[in-house]
């Protein structure tokens, strides 16, 4: 299942979920006939108004594609893809409306909002379900990398939202020296303050942190990695931020802290000249 998944290309994710979103219309038209009260049963109902579907699933697929559900990763289904599909369900719904009258008898106005917010519901439920499934294949099928954010600006934002695309590394947390940021979410995940790093290691299992800041001094930035290092983690750090700019990707661009970053200022490759020879075979302690 796990090689099945990874063979699927973009495209074909896209299919899959574009036919599930469609399969849960003639659902949420169930869902809706059973909990309010018609005058035959909920099964009966959805066969009377099952010719509508015919008209309304072009304007579904043409809805779904215009606000670009299908392409949202799983990861990287949040605020923002969850505001598109209660578009898409108001859509729907507002179809259904227009079209049902002219197949069987005009439905009250709370039965299309029922059936707008059922289908918003098993739409985001539907991901949510398949987003745990697709974990559990990974977690079967091998160990995950499960990293934390140092930095919870927009370089590390950027970098959360690559992760996610990523087969082998989930990012946890971010952790912010910025006080205004700790207890917000970003990029769908908690921002924590530092102190809370041994904590979250223990609790989350992590083993790498990620060093999102450019912008910040290098001997600071040595400092942070050493406390780090000192914990038995795996410490990476972005380059600068001029450094960023370019065409490589964002996650080519993590590299381990060199250990020239721990001197706090720049680093001296002089030779030694006549001078070498009085040190051959010593022991020199500075």
């Amino acid at each position: 299942m796990h090689r099945l998944i990874l063979s699927l290309s973009r495209k074909q994710k896209a299919h899959v979920f574009l036919a599930i979103d469609l399969a849960l219309i003639p659902a949420a038209m169930l869902f809706t006939f059973a909990v309010q009260s018609q005058p035959q049963p909920a099964l009966q109902m959805l066969f009377r108004y099952l010719p509508v579907l015919p008209s309304i699933l072009p304007i579904a697929i043409a809805s779904l594609m215009w606000l670009g559900l299908p392409q949202i990763p799983l990861k990287a289904y949040e605020r923002h893809a969850v505001g598109l599909t209660a578009v898409h369900a108001v859509l729907v719904a507002v179809a259904m409306a227009v079209l049902s009258p002219f197949v069987a008898a005009p439905l009250p106005l709370g039965t299309h909002v029922t059936f707008a917010i059922g289908y918003f519901l098993m739409l985001v439920a539907s991901r949510a379900v398949l987003y745990q499934i697709v974990l559990a294949i990974y977690d079967r099928a091998g160990p995950r990398c499960r990293v934390l954010i140092y930095g919870a600006g927009n370089t590390g934002t950027q970098l959360a939202h690559a992760l996610k695309a990523h087969d082998s590394i989930d990012p946890v947390a971010f952790v912010d020296d910025n006080g205004s940021l700790q207890g917000m979410v970003v990029a769908g995940l908690p921002v924590h303050a530092p102190a809370r790093i041994a904590e979250l290691v223990a609790e989350k299992d992590i083993r790498r942190v990620l060093l999102a800041m450019p912008s910040v001094s290098q001997p600071r930035q040595a400092q942070i990695a050493r406390r780090l290092q000192k914990m038995g983690l795996e410490v990476q750090a972005l380059p600068s931020f001029a450094q960023l700019i370019g065409e490589e990707a964002l996650l080519d661009k993590l590299t381990p802290v060199a250990p020239h970053a721990f001197l706090g200022r720049k680093s001296r490759a002089e030779g030694l000249g006549r001078a070498a020879g009085s040190y051959v075979g010593r022991v020199v302690l500075v």
